[in-house]
Parts: structure tokens; sequence; C-alpha cells
């Protein structure tokens, strides 16, 4: 179900469920029957968590593109770079609370008594802790950016996952190693990937 997800476009999980409960194709690359009952879009986000955290995600995206690229049937003339945005189910009900922290005890400085104080953001329980707010138009998502590498067909080559307010540009690097990609290569992406590092983009 994830690999449907990132193969069409990074859909988020509520919508690759509903894609596993009514496309036949999609049914029948999942070896599901119409009587079978589909993971909701919770179980996927958990799935993701624990794949990520495990760093097993590249491993299974590398092993399925080994077996296409065994029938040959890819052709890599380039390759195009994108992301999109992965909702997390469990976002903060209400605004963070936050606790004042401090370690004033034995200090007659006033001065050195406030750099001791440091201000924490309270865990809601429920609540995704690596996913992060990011505004997309007049939108604010919480949740997590899929940035992908794919060929001119199409196929995912490399997936990097990171909080989706982490900048486009921050990933680009790590996701062109993994997917091998070689100096000379023509790479297309939006200017969201540009930065010093890499301004021809």
């Amino acid at each position: 179900m994830l690999l449907v997800g990132i193969w069409n476009g990074g859909l988020s999980d509520e919508s690759v469920e509903d894609m596993a409960n009514s496309n036949l194709h999609v049914m029948r690359f999942l070896g599901l029957s119409l009587e079978d009952d589909v993971p909701d879009h919770s179980v996927l986000s958990r799935f993701r968590t624990r794949l990520t955290a495990a760093k097993i995600w590249d491993g299974l995206l590398a092993e399925i593109n080994r077996q296409i690229q065994a029938y040959n049937i890819t052709v890599k003339q380039g390759c195009h770079v994108d992301a999109s945005i992965t909702q997390s189910p469990r976002k903060p009900k209400t605004k963070p609370a936050y606790d004042v922290a401090s370690d004033r005890e034995g200090r007659d400085d006033e001065n050195e008594a406030e750099k001791a104080m440091q201000v924490i953001e309270v865990t809601q329980p429920g609540v995704d802790a690596e996913a992060r707010w990011v505004k997309k138009g007049d939108k604010s998502l919480f949740g997590y950016k899929q940035h992908t590498v794919v060929d001119d067909n199409g196929l995912v080559v490399a997936v990097e996952t990171t909080a989706a307010n982490c900048h486009d540009s921050k990933s680009l690097l790590d996701l062109l190693d993994k997917a091998n990609i070689q100096p000379g290569t023509r790479i297309h992406a939006d200017k969201a990937y540009s930065s010093q590092k890499h301004p021809m983009l």
C-alpha cells in the first residue's frame, strides 16, 4: 500500500486506503479480494514510521526496483525530483503547551540564572512526535514531506522522508546519493530544491 501511494504521486494515507477499497487493479496488486479487510490509514502511518526509523524503507524500495530492472522494463535517461506532503492522522488537538525549566539553585547572578532557563514543549499524548506543521497555500498541514526521485518512466527510484517543515533543498543531495544518480545526469526539479549548494536547479 505504501508503494501504491508513492507510485501514484504521493497520495495521502486516506487516499491509498480508498484506492485499495475501490480500485480493482490495486486490489489485485495487493493480493486482496473484494471480501478482504483493508488496513486503515492509521496503520499505514505507523508502519511508515517504523520502516523509516529502522532504515528499512530504502532497502525495500531498492529490492522492488532491482526486480523491475531484472525484467529490463526501465529506461534511465534522466530523473525528476519532487516532494509531496503526507499528513499524519495523529496531529495535536490543541495548541502546544510549554513548561519553563530552570536551574536557579546556587546562582546569585540573575543574568546567569536566566541563561539556565529552558522552554520545553509539553508532549501531548497520542500525538505523532516526529511530524511537523507546514503551511501550503492557505492550509496548515501536519505530517511529513516525502521527497522522491523518479526516472523517465515515472518509476520511483529513491525516497527521502523528512518532517513537513524541512526545506526541500536540505534533502536533495542525500536523495540523489540514495538513487545513485551519476554526475552529469539531467535533473528536473522545481525551484524549491535550489540553494547555494545547488543553484543550477
